[in-house]
């Protein structure tokens, strides 16, 4: 029995969920540093300014610089696992056979629609040919001109017609 492989929306999930959690990161952590900030300069600039004031806004300030930073890394990572998944091919669709349903196939190469063949399917070129060919006739035919209606039908009668069964019938 084989595993069955995620969907394409759980292998977003992950990747998704990570980035939209740094963005806020990120966001919370600049409001926060430059509140923390304004507060430390109101502090030292104010006559009224107390230590806890100074202190309590400098541990705020690495606090909240940290987050900042934190929201920054999540970023990154998190667009760098969704152009891992990209460069993987996590997103192209498959079929049970195996064939590729987006257009590019295992090598990462580009699959034109209409040259592509089914699994099992062998091109009209390919077969074999069930008649053999109309042997040339050594009698001139009559000279008609190339898209008149007598020279269609010509062709499509010489096309149906038989070849010799067998070598002795060649003999007459």
């Amino acid at each position: 029995m084989s595993a069955s492989r995620p969907s394409t929306a759980v292998k977003l999930f992950v990747p998704v969920i990570a980035l939209v959690l740094s963005v806020v990161a990120l966001v919370i952590g600049a409001l926060w540093t430059s509140s923390a900030n304004s507060t430390l300069a109101t502090a030292l600039t104010s006559q009224e300014g107390t230590a806890a004031d100074v202190y309590g806004s400098q541990s705020a300030i690495v606090v909240s610089s940290a987050l900042l930073s934190a929201g920054i890394i999540g970023i990154v990572v998190s667009l760098a696992a969704l152009g891992i998944l990209i460069a993987l091919g996590a997103f192209s669709t498959r079929t049970d056979d195996g064939t590729a349903l987006d257009g590019v196939d295992d090598a990462g190469e580009f699959e034109d629609a209409e040259d592509a063949v089914p699994a099992g399917a062998v091109p009209a070129a390919a077969a074999p040919a069930t008649q053999a060919a109309a042997p040339v006739s050594s009698t001139p035919t009559t000279a008609r001109p190339a898209g008149s209606a007598e020279a269609a039908a010509a062709d499509v009668a010489a096309a149906e017609a038989p070849g010799p069964a067998s070598d002795a019938d060649r003999q007459v």
